[in-house]
């Protein structure tokens, strides 16, 4: 209590900045995801890229939602015999590793 009233209170930032910081970061985050998804289309096989969508990166893993267990299955060999390299090569953004995660969500939009 005693600190709150030595401590001077932060000021104000104008909007404006506040805001054109935002847009840079969120321009900066969708061409990452772009980018991303371009290298996933290349590398994924044209009858399975409509049940997968790019979830996210975060600390070099690339996130990839599949609408089901098989697909995660298939997709997997294809990741483990070459593809994940290649998909890491085409990534404009640093990635090490690829995760597949099962999102029921691609499955009711795919209508499986």
């Amino acid at each position: 209590m005693v600190r709150a009233s030595r401590v001077r209170p932060e000021r104000a930032q104008p909007m404006g900045e506040v805001f054109q910081r935002q847009a840079q970061s969120l321009k900066q985050l969708q061409r990452r995801h772009l980018g991303c998804a371009r290298a996933w289309e290349t590398v994924c096989p044209a009858d399975r890229i409509d049940r997968t969508a790019i979830v996210g990166i975060k600390g070099g893993a690339l996130t990839i939602g599949v609408a089901d267990h098989a697909t995660k299955f298939e997709l997997d060999r294809l990741l483990r015999s070459g593809a994940e390299r290649e998909l890491v090569k085409l990534a404009p953004t640093t990635v090490r590793r690829v995760k597949l995660v099962v999102d029921s969500g691609l499955a009711a939009v795919d209508g499986g």
